[in-house]
């Protein structure tokens, strides 16, 4: 049985990648896996923090302020791949070491759900070219790819992998398309995500919460200055003038630069003194999944938040941005013409509350829709573990 190392772990401040990493471990464990995991992570400090447990947990000398200064250095300078290569190679440098010091049989899991999703993934690049030259197997794991930022260096890198598994359809397609490696199509590992139940703030009335999301990614993201928050704040006003229902503030991913409750707390502050909004503060991912699962219907940003309400079979919209959102709905719906806002389309600040009047009116159709497809959908999730079977 070869050991199983998971990298391109940005750590458990994004609660997406913590549930990833929780539920790859029970997928492999359900698979026939005994040995432990080992898991490279980016942030050590808060895998401990939510509890995220693993053999060992690498700790690479990244850094999210190094980071930062590489994306700035990308506004000054566009052509700068040589600047990420010599960045890679420098803060990569514990993981470097590990993979061509260890002589141990193993398996490279690159688990970064999207992390080949929205940009050129360069760093990742030079991650794999290293495991290549020690000799190892990898397998990119769960992911969604823009069919559109497919290179020439990304379908080379690609190929690369003995087996990619994508998570929604319009990956696999592209990727069936561009690639000759082994592509397989099994539902996101998070799916399968437990709920761990946790002390609600006292207003939170649980079946008449509106539960929403809201992350910097998606502000950044839009195409007319300031036009997100003022679609949030419309919709808040919105729900609160013709309903009696209540609003739920429930952040997904809470590192310093990427931080959900500082866009959250905007919204909150604007409407404190209604007394019908509720902040959920930071928690790991399975009880914000118990939050989002006590809501009547959620409006999200962060993928891994409306993986909880979808596998919960909570009525939601996504405001997406890119492939994965579209990718998911569509293959859980048929579509994703009205499950999906795209945020870049934002132009007017009543589209929220149209697409919340969308829901509200399909609110019941799309429940007994998700409560009659999601065992199975869940069960796909489980499947994945016939990957790593021949590896046992």
């Amino acid at each position: 049985m070869k050991n199983i190392l998971l990298y391109g772990h940005a750590g458990s401040g994004n609660h997406g990648c913590e549930a990833l990493v929780r539920t790859t471990y029970e997928i492999f464990r359900k698979a026939g896996y005994t040995k432990d995991l080992t898991v490279s992570t980016l942030d050590e400090g808060r895998d401990r923090k939510y509890g995220v447990q693993a053999e060992k947990l690498l700790q690479n000398a990244f850094s999210y302020q190094v980071s930062l200064l590489y994306r700035v250095l990308c506004k000054i300078h566009p052509n700068c791949l040589g600047i990420q290569n010599r960045k890679a190679r420098r803060d990569y440098k514990p993981f470097f070491d590990y993979v061509r010091a260890n002589k141990e049989d193993t398996l490279y899991v690159s688990i970064g759900g999207d992390n080949y999703c929205t940009k050129r993934p360069t760093w990742l690049y030079e991650t794999n070219k290293v495991v290549d030259a020690s000799g190892y197997l990898r397998i990119l794991w769960g992911c969604s790819v823009e069919p559109a930022t497919i290179s020439e260096a990304m379908v080379k890198d690609l190929n690369g992998y003995d087996i990619i598994v994508a998570r929604e359809t319009i990956t696999y397609e592209a990727l069936k398309e561009k690639c000759s490696t082994d592509i397989r199509l099994y539902s996101d590992p998070a799916f399968v995500l437990g709920k761990e139940e946790i002390s609600l703030p006292e207003n939170f009335e649980p079946g008449n919460m509106i539960g929403i999301n809201i992350s910097p990614v998606i502000v950044r993201s839009e195409t007319v200055p300031g036009m997100t928050l003022r679609n949030y704040k419309a919709l808040i006003q919105h729900i609160l003038d013709t309903t009696d229902r209540k609003i739920a503030l429930i952040p997904h991913v809470t590192i310093p630069e990427d931080n959900d409750l500082d866009v959250l707390k905007v919204l909150y502050d604007a409407f404190a003194d209604t007394g019908r909004i509720v902040m959920i503060g930071d928690h790991n991912c399975q009880q914000l999944k118990y939050a989002i699962s006590q809501c009547r219907m959620f409006i999200g940003a962060r993928t891994h938040s409306t993986i909880a309400a979808y596998s919960t079979c909570v009525p939601t919209v996504v405001v997406g941005y890119s492939v994965k959102a579209k990718g998911i709905a569509k293959d859980i719906f048929g579509t994703y013409e009205n499950y999906v806002k795209p945020v870049q389309q934002l132009q007017s600040e009543e589209e929220l509350i149209q697409a919340y009047e969308w829901l509200a009116a399909h609110e019941e159709e799309m429940r007994a829709h998700l409560q009659q497809m999601m065992p199975a959908y869940i069960e796909k999730a489980w499947a994945a573990g016939d990957v790593i079977k021949k590896y046992l």
